[in-house]
């Protein structure tokens, strides 16, 4: 709301502040007294988390993980969680769903020191970036490189997650082996940059069960209609129209592949720049024999149509380039159609899959790589 103030007034953002509200809102950092973001911690026995003044901070502050009762050499955990599932709820009659917040092809990165600094003697310790993640296999850890230090000074790390992957990233953090017992960590900053490069494989996901008559597809939210998982394939249908997403409302350019099937019905989508239910592209099958890109602006308009024969049952395979303003579809390597919005474009937004009119699709996979 500060950052909004100032823009709207037409005037400079001081620093650290500037620095700190243009990362992004996936950025972790401690410079609002009492603030922990959501952090917490695995392994540092009975750890406790406080928001303290500290030098040589972004914002003149940081988060120390003080604990007690850990043994000396321990790898303690200090994490985020980016993806929520039902078993991570003991109330949830507000029926919620979940897109991950970070994705496979990103960067972590986190500014830490150990606690306390010492009295100037050298102790060395050891630290490094990891990610919890989950696929058809069940849940594993992927680490990134270990460093070792000698000091108690401020260090940076970072470490890319492994991208073209189908996993869903489930939590981010620091693994730190502290340097005694009784010691603890201080962090600076902990976030992800960088652009997102993964699969979704509907034979790796999932039915998420919330309650008797409340379930999702595992990494997407849904506006209405109903979607399941059969035989490894997603299914979805709806009366007036049924939609899910998924994906980043800031990610800005990007292509994504969709291996779609027509089931029953005439209007079969993939979607595009979701900004949420009332705003996205919509790129696929408008008719019977029609192929179009359509823009919802509250209500959806057609942009452009073009003759195209397509039969129910068989599974077409298409890629769109979103840059800009501009929507380009391609299917066996060459551009089917594209166009370009002039009047007031959706120009950032994630990705998804839509019906209308009574129509069933099937979709195998999606695939996306941000620019």
């Amino acid at each position: 709301m500060a950052q909004l103030a100032y823009l709207l007034e037409g005037e400079k953002q001081p620093e650290p502040w500037e620095t700190i509200w243009n990362r992004g809102r996936g950025y972790c950092h401690f410079a609002y007294p009492g603030s922990t973001q959501g952090i917490r911690v695995r392994n540092c026995g009975q750890a406790k988390l406080q928001n303290i003044a500290c030098a040589d901070t972004v914002g003149g502050r940081a988060l120390l993980v003080e604990s007690a009762g850990n043994t000396e050499g321990d790898f303690c955990e200090v994490y985020r969680k980016t993806y929520y599932e039902p078993k991570d709820f003991s109330d949830n009659r507000y029926c919620p769903a979940f897109s991950p917040t970070v994705y496979p092809g990103q960067t972590v990165h986190g500014r830490i020191r150990p606690a306390p600094e010492g009295d100037g003697e050298k102790v060395k310790w050891k630290a490094g970036l990891y990610a919890r993640v989950r696929d058809a296999q069940g849940e594993r850890y992927l680490y990134g490189e270990v460093c070792t230090w000698e000091d108690g000074g401020f260090h940076t790390i970072s470490w890319k997650i492994p991208g073209e992957s189908g996993f869903t990233v489930l939590e981010i953090g620091i693994r730190c082996r502290l340097p005694r017992k009784d010691t603890g960590l201080i962090v600076d900053e902990l976030y992800t940059d960088g652009k997102a490069d993964y699969r979704i494989d509907f034979a790796q996901e999932r039915t998420e069960k919330w309650t008797d008559i409340h379930r999702e597809i595992s990494q997407f939210t849904r506006e209405k209609g109903l979607s399941y998982l059969e035989e490894g394939r997603l299914h979805l249908t709806g009366c007036d129209f049924g939609e899910i997403y998924t994906g980043d409302w800031e990610w800005s350019d990007y292509e994504a592949e969709w291996v779609l099937t027509p089931v029953l019905g005439e209007e079969h989508y993939a979607l595009i720049r979701v900004q949420g239910a009332m705003r996205s592209y919509a790129v696929g099958f408008t008719g019977e024999g029609r192929f179009g890109i359509r823009k919802k602006d509250h209500d959806s308009k057609i942009l452009r149509e073009i003759p195209f024969v397509w039969k129910r049952d068989e599974t077409y395979r298409f890629l769109v380039r979103v840059q800009g303003n501009r929507i380009r579809v391609f299917a066996d390597g060459q551009e089917l159609l594209s166009v370009q919005d002039d009047k007031n474009p959706w120009l950032t937004g994630g990705i998804g899959l839509g019906v209308r009119n009574n129509s069933h699709c099937i979709c195998d996979e999606i695939r996306l790589i941000c620019y």
